[in-house]
């Protein structure tokens, strides 16, 4: 009478059991057809859960003879050696951008400017007011010139008795002053220059130029737009190598290090990779390790193959 409902009772554990091992199966990298793959070794687990019977036995001593599955492999994402987001060192409003989507760039190439209206009115004043302290310095060097002058004449006056002792003070007096009148004006000059150069440096930093050779990516403001430091105007990926970006099941950590040769199949192409760095710590969620592998230089054409696309990546030894 018991007999039914046991049976009941072991089919949903078996499928109950299955349900944990195919999310264990997901988390070492493998995809929903992976999994579906392995249904026939799924099936032979529930049964397992079941009375034994002679077909079911003999499904368990089929299984047991299949060979292990080949790695299937890290699935990850190809990523630009360098990016960067280029933002505005001044708010203000953007005169033009120099290049568009898709466009690559040198080192050094203007990639946008700014319009920065008062900034160039002050400079222009601080620029007059350089050229003021410049004469005024020359003015200040010639009166101390004449004053000096003056006082040999009377130093030379007085040895011979001709000027009188109050006569050298004054003259002392008149030098002196002439010399404190040349220092402060020459104070006065190196403050005007450093003013201008200031605002001339400010100037310069409303041309964004590249950092590095490379490819314009996106193109986030136009012409006419507001924009300020916080706000990217373009971004720029560097055409020096690619990266591959993966990650390792904590069951799989053993099968990388850094150092470690890798094979990455992305764009329908096989290259090699070195792992170059490694997250010093699993994720708490995934369970997983965030590893990064630099592309081999010239180990295939850069043209097909587009930052951002998927690659599954492989342990030299184990890739099938």
């Amino acid at each position: 009478m018991l007999w039914p409902y046991r049976k009941q009772q072991l089919a949903i554990a078996g499928a109950a059991l299955a349900v944990p091992l195919a999310g264990a199966l997901a988390l070492a990298g493998l995809r929903a057809p992976d999994v579906a793959a392995l249904q026939p070794h799924l099936g032979a687990f529930r049964a397992a859960a079941l009375p034994a019977t002679p077909a079911v036995t003999g499904a368990r001593r089929d299984t047991a003879l299949k060979a292990p599955p080949a790695h299937r492999g890290f699935v990850g994402v190809l990523l630009s050696h360098r990016s960067v987001n280029l933002a505005a060192r001044n708010d203000g409003r953007l005169r033009a951008v120099h290049v568009r989507l898709g466009d690559r760039v040198a080192a050094g190439d203007l990639l946008a400017t700014l319009d920065l209206q008062t900034l160039r009115s002050d400079t222009a004043v601080a620029t007059a007011a350089l050229r003021g302290a410049e004469v005024a310095l020359d003015r200040a060097g010639e009166e101390l010139a004449e004053a000096e002058e003056r006082h040999r004449r009377k130093q030379a006056l007085a040895a011979e008795g001709l000027a009188s002792g109050e006569d050298l003070s004054a003259s002392e007096h008149q030098t002196a002053v002439a010399r404190l009148q040349v220092d402060a004006a020459a104070a006065e000059l190196r403050e005007k220059r450093a003013r201008v150069g200031q605002l001339r440096g400010v100037e310069a930093d409303t041309e964004i130029r590249a950092p590095f050779a490379g490819r314009v990516v996106a193109r986030y403001a136009e012409p006419g737009e507001s924009v300020s430091t916080t706000l990217p105007i373009l971004r720029l990926i560097s055409d020096d190598g690619l990266l591959v970006r993966f990650a390792v099941p904590e069951e799989h950590r053993a099968e990388v290090d850094e150092g470690a040769s890798v094979r990455v199949r992305a764009g329908g192409l096989e290259l090699r990779g070195t792992v170059e760095t490694m997250a010093p710590e699993i994720d708490a969620v995934s369970r997983a390790l965030v590893v990064e592998a630099r592309i081999e230089p010239g180990d295939a054409p850069r043209e097909p193959l587009v930052a951002g696309e998927m690659a599954r990546v492989f342990p030299a030894e184990g890739a099938p």
